[in-house]
């Protein structure tokens, strides 16, 4: 299958029907390919999941599920793809509600010629082609910029911020009001290209985007589409499980924005680096847990820790407890260990360095610690680590 060429899906009942459509027309001529032909709306529902065409060519009255209900299901999904109907003249008033859901036209089976079919196609192409051209040229026009915030983002100097001021002061004007931002990722590759043109379509210029990579996206919507926006990306979960997103909300200004871009870059480098799931957790725990992480040789003690996301001792602890499934000490010591058998096992440090990095001075009392929870000292476990490296090459 060709991922450059405009991807059609061919849904009747009848076999004839779907091999004579398939061979009686030049789909080079319109940069198009069958990718699939299947004999029910929801077969055609199976296959427009699994490969995502842009044309879809369906009968209206199918067993299992009529085209009608069918188109209306795509259309909700994807609004911007093309469906054209084949009807009998019985067919009619439900060729015309196809209409009224957003379909692009319709074609009698029993009338109609070649060149019906083709000017639909011709039409497709063009429409489907501009789209595309106009997309990539969005794209195109903020690679700059994400790759100044790409370096921003990631701790170095940059013009970002000089760049983030001077839309504050014009076109992101509107986020001086309450809003919400979403950090999206999206790791089916083959797919992203989808993912991002919906999202683009529904902002449409009441929010905006800044590419981060190939697979991730920040989000900005002000606080009357976040609703919307939430539904979208449920949505696009529900086809595709490999999005996923968290949100931060409402922020106002400039420094909100900074806030909330830097507090969701850090909770998905926590989901990433230690495999947790924080869409669930009360916010205090996110940020405890970000406090916890980013610096792990920091000596931070519950109370402190406490005090600095708003809670009180008791109340902290026990909700730290509930959502984690551990207290906060241990919870601190399996971080410290986490990433000192990382370091014992891919670089060159020595046991003080690797002490200090995870907030212990004393390199005889990390020894001792690394030996209490491990079972061996630091040294020897730097050994079997290396020997079962060399083992499995």
């Amino acid at each position: 299958m060709n991922n450059l060429k405009i991807k059609v899906l061919i849904v009747d009942d009848e076999c004839i029907v779907r091999k004579g459509i398939q061979a009686t027309v030049d789909w080079d001529e319109y940069d198009m390919e069958v990718v699939a032909d299947v004999p029910n709306g929801e077969k055609g529902w199976e296959a427009f999941q699994e490969f995502r065409p842009d044309v879809i060519i369906t009968d209206i009255v199918m067993p299992e599920m009529d085209g009608i209900e069918f188109s209306r299901k795509v259309k909700q999904h994807s609004p911007d793809i093309k469906i054209l109907l084949l009807s009998c003249h019985r067919d009619f008033e439900y060729a015309q509600e196809g209409l009224k859901i957003g379909v692009s036209g319709y074609l009698l089976k029993t009338s109609f010629n070649d060149k019906e079919l083709n000017d639909y196609l011709q039409q497709f192409h063009d429409e489907i082609k501009a789209r595309k051209r106009s997309i990539l040229n969005t794209f195109k026009s903020f690679e700059k910029t994400n790759s100044s915030f790409y370096v921003w983002l990631c701790g170095f100097n940059s013009n970002f911020e000089a760049e983030l001021e001077n839309w504050f002061e014009t076109d992101w004007s509107w986020m001086e009001n309450p809003f919400h931002v979403y950090f999206v990722r999206s790791t089916a590759r083959e797919n992203n290209c989808i993912v991002w043109e919906l999202i683009q379509k529904h902002l449409n210029g009441k929010g905006e985007m800044i590419r981060y990579g190939s697979e991730q996206c920040f989000l900005f919507c002000d606080g009357a589409r976040k609703q919307e926006l939430d539904m979208i990306l449920i949505n696009l979960k529900n086809t595709l499980d490999t999005v996923q997103w968290n949100r931060i909300g409402p922020a106002s200004g400039m420094d909100g924005w900074v806030n909330a871009v830097k507090s969701l870059y850090r909770q998905a480098e926590i989901e990433k680096n230690f495999a947790f799931e924080t869409i669930s957790w009360p916010d205090p725990i996110i940020q405890a847990v970000q406090l916890i992480t980013v610096d792990i040789s920091s000596p931070l003690t519950v109370t402190e820790v406490a005090k600095q996301v708003g809670l009180s001792r008791s109340h902290f602890s026990t909700l730290f407890k509930k959502v984690i499934g551990e207290s906060f000490g241990s919870f601190t010591e399996k971080m410290k260990l986490k990433v000192a058998t990382e370091l014992l096992g891919t670089t060159k440090m020595n046991i003080e360095e690797i002490a200090i990095k995870v907030g212990m001075c004393d390199a005889k009392y990390f020894s001792k610690w690394f030996k209490r929870c491990i079972g061996m000292p630091p040294s020897q476990y730097r050994i079997k680590q290396k020997d079962e490296l060399e083992y499995t090459n």
